[in-house]
């Protein structure tokens, strides 16, 4: 029986975590499906609750409708509400939903979310990211950086200090140093003087540049706050580092899942790397979450998408 393209309406919010979480489902769809896809800021469109109390969302109307809306972020979850009752299609939201779940047809929530996996709720390890792995260069190493959140106190001196001793180690080729939006300004300044061209500043980092970095390294160490980073790394196919920060809080929900990582030997925290001595944890089973969602959904809309 012929297929039809799949239909897809992607919201977007412009914060790069939630866009990579949407682009990669659309993108492991895409290995599943012939689609078609249009992407709707929802910054451009002032959508509330009363456009969908009343049936009104005129973005993307011109085209066919979507046979599934996605999105990432609470800023997405009533635009794809009034999108929905405009133009039909069922609502795939990409965490644990800000407004009742019986609203959506799909969540999709990382297991930090406290979610119980259910009709309708499919619980990921990890978000979803669009990274793939590629032909590793043998050597080659990248240190990412966070920096303040609510689930780890930031420390400048321990974090140095760990950078210090894996290139020490490390040696003076083939690896890359790059912070983030979070990261101090006096770290990253101190880094970018010591460090020179091998130090990527966020605010200078061409489109792609982490994907196509994580796709072709060997092994990677990120600040135990930035656990999408960590996630990304290992869909990556990367041996992964995690660099530690004094009195974490490994016991909340966030971070219990990458003690959780540690404790099955996916990841390797510094002291027990330094104490050890030994590599990373070679990765022989990348994880590739949005494949699994992307073969979930399509099991549940097969019914559909035949002509």
């Amino acid at each position: 029986m012929p297929t039809r393209k799949l239909s897809i309406w992607r919201f977007r919010d412009g914060k790069p975590g939630h866009e990579q979480q949407s682009l990669g489902l659309v993108t492991a769809l895409g290995e599943l499906a012939d689609v078609d896809v249009l992407d709707i800021d929802v910054r451009e469109h002032n959508t509330g609750l009363l456009d969908w109390a009343l049936g009104r969302f005129p973005a993307g109307l011109a085209r066919r409708r979507p046979d599934l809306l996605i999105g990432a972020g609470h800023a997405t979850h009533l635009p794809m509400l009034a999108a929905r009752r405009v133009a039909g299609g069922r609502i795939v939201v990409l965490m644990r939903p800000s407004l009742p779940a019986f609203l959506f047809d799909f969540i999709i929530a990382p297991e930090h979310d406290g979610l119980a996996a259910g009709p309708g709720v499919l619980v990921t390890r990890g978000v979803l990211n669009a990274m793939r792995p590629a032909e590793k260069k043998p050597g080659s190493l990248l240190i990412l950086l966070g920096g303040e959140s609510k689930h780890a106190a930031w420390n400048n001196a321990a974090i140095q200090q760990q950078i210090d001793a894996i290139l020490t180690r490390h040696g003076s080729a083939g690896w890359r140093l790059a912070d983030s939006r979070r990261t101090p300004p006096a770290l990253s300044q101190s880094l970018q003087r010591q460090y020179g061209e091998r130090f990527q500043p966020w605010a200078d980092c061409p489109s792609g540049w982490l994907a196509k970095r994580l796709a072709s390294t060997e092994s990677v160490w990120v600040s135990e706050d930035s656990v999408s980073m960590l996630y990304e790394a290992l869909s990556a196919a990367c041996r992964v580092g995690v660099l530690e920060l004094p009195g974490a809080r490994r016991d909340g929900r966030v971070l219990a899942g990458v003690k959780a990582l540690a404790t099955a030997g996916l990841v390797s925290y510094f002291s027990t790397w330094e104490r050890q001595g030994q590599e990373l944890p070679q990765n022989l089973a990348p994880l590739n979450e949005a494949k699994r969602v992307a073969q979930y959904l399509m099991a549940e809309l097969e019914p559909k998408i035949h002509a």
